[in-house]
C-alpha cells in the first residue's frame, strides 16, 4: 500500500496577497506487490483573478476570488508488464463551472528493442516509439472544441494539428 501523501502551494502577489493557494491530499493509494495501483486524490484550489478573464469567445470569468474543489481516480497496470494500460478520471469543480477529464493510455513494449505508447483524453492522441533509450519518435494530434448549448450540436471543432517530433542522443 502506498503512504498517503499532502503537498501544498501557495502564490503571492507583488503587495502581499494570497493570489493561489493549492492543497491537495493522496487519501488513498494502492500498489500490489506484483506493481499494479489504484489512487485517488482531492485538490482544493482559491484563485483570485485581478480582471476579467475570457477562457473562450464570449466566455468570460469575472475578476474576484474562486474556490473550488476537484478529484482524481487512477489506475495502471505494472509498468514492467509488455503491455500496460493506465487511466485516470479528474473531475470536479472548475471556478464557476464544472470539469471532467478522462485520460487512456496504452504501451506496448516489443522484447525491449522499441516501446509504443498511446495516450488519449478528450483532445489529445499521443505515439511515442521509443525505438532505444533517447531515441524515440512521437506523433501528437490535437482537436480543441468548444461546448455549444445547442442540443443538436453540444460540441464545435475549432481546430486540429499534428506535430511530429524526432529525439535522437548521438553518443561518441
Amino acid at each position: 500500500m502506498k503512504r498517503p501523501a499532502a503537498s501544498a502551494d501557495y502564490y503571492w502577489d507583488l503587495s502581499g496577497s494570497l493570489e493561489t493557494s493549492r492543497i491537495s491530499a493522496s487519501p488513498l493509494g494502492f500498489r500490489t506487490q506484483s506493481g499494479e495501483r489504484l489512487g485517488f486524490s482531492v485538490v482544493a484550489n482559491r484563485d483570485v483573478l485581478p480582471y476579467d478573464f475570457e477562457i473562450a469567445e464570449g466566455v468570460v470569468l469575472p475578476a474576484g476570488p474562486y474556490s473550488f474543489m476537484s478529484c482524481r481516480l487512477d489506475a495502471s497496470s505494472a509498468n514492467h508488464r509488455p503491455i500496460v494500460f493506465d487511466a485516470g478520471y479528474n473531475f470536479g469543480e472548475f471556478y464557476s463551472g464544472r470539469y471532467d477529464d478522462v485520460n487512456l493510455g496504452l504501451t506496448l513494449k516489443f522484447k525491449g528493442y522499441a516501446t509504443l505508447a498511446f495516450d488519449m483524453n478528450l483532445v489529445r492522441a499521443r505515439l511515442r516509439w521509443q525505438i532505444t533509450p533517447g531515441n524515440e519518435i512521437y506523433l501528437v494530434y490535437n482537436r480543441n472544441w468548444e461546448r455549444r448549448w445547442d442540443p443538436m450540436s453540444r460540441f464545435a471543432s475549432l481546430g486540429e494539428r499534428g506535430v511530429v517530433k524526432i529525439s535522437l542522443s548521438i553518443r561518441p
